[in-house]
């Protein structure tokens, strides 16, 4: 499978997840390796033969870098993105979980889950 038809097709199930659920869920993925690890985006690379994902931090939600960028209209926004981006082949996620909540969700922690699609309406 593709880099970009895999990213498409796990943005596909994280759309109806929220759209049943009506919360945008918190998306786990765990490696060949075994190692477990919270995502916050995912994008196919420019050869369509790797897959970023853009980790959120180990520790600290909080931990993520506040970039301008431009939106749609042309006009400047402030963006949070992580500082850990994990680049591999599709086929070394082995399983993905979509959580309705972080395990450690608690009072003041900032909000956890999958950027980049509309939120659920």
């Amino acid at each position: 499978m593709s880099a970009s038809a895999w990213a498409s097709d796990l943005r596909a199930a994280i759309t109806r997840y929220q759209r049943t659920r009506r919360t945008t869920p918190v998306v786990q993925v765990t490696l060949v390796t075994g190692e477990s690890r919270y995502v916050m985006s995912v994008s196919a690379g420019d050869e369509d033969m790797l897959v970023s994902l853009d980790l959120y931090p180990e520790d600290d939600v909080g931990d993520l870098l506040e970039v301008e960028v431009l939106d749609d209209r042309g006009e400047r926004e402030v963006e949070r993105v992580t500082r850990e981006v994990l680049v591999l082949p599709a086929s070394a996620v082995v399983k993905v979980n979509l959580l309705h909540q972080h395990p450690d969700q608690r009072p003041g922690r900032p909000r956890f889950g999958f950027q980049g699609l509309e939120e659920p309406a």
